[in-house]
């Protein structure tokens, strides 16, 4: 997501893009009737820790939150535990 994208461009984009980006996308999922569909490629690891942190204070429940895993076939041998049982949604909502 452009959330996270914006942490890994070049230096060309100056903060204040970055810190824009950011306020926007926070003013815009706090409003209790926006949907969030959060994509969260697993071929990383971890690295869109800053998503969940905005999920995580504004949508604690995962009441409005989707998660939509992308490049599943990517997924290394030795990851598949910490995969599965989120593309089998056994983990509850807190698990992402």
């Amino acid at each position: 997501g452009i959330v996270e994208h914006i942490k890994n461009v070049s230096s060309e984009v100056s903060q204040q893009l970055v810190d824009t980006i950011k306020t926007l996308t926070k003013n815009y999922v706090e409003k209790p009737k926006t949907i969030i569909v959060a994509t969260i490629p697993c071929d990383s690891e971890d690295e869109h820790q800053g998503i969940h942190n905005i999920i995580n204070k504004v949508d604690p429940h995962k009441n409005r939150t989707v998660f939509v895993l992308t490049k599943p076939d990517r997924i290394e041998a030795e990851t598949h535990g910490k995969w599965l049982p989120k593309l089998e949604n056994l983990s509850g909502p807190d698990y992402f």
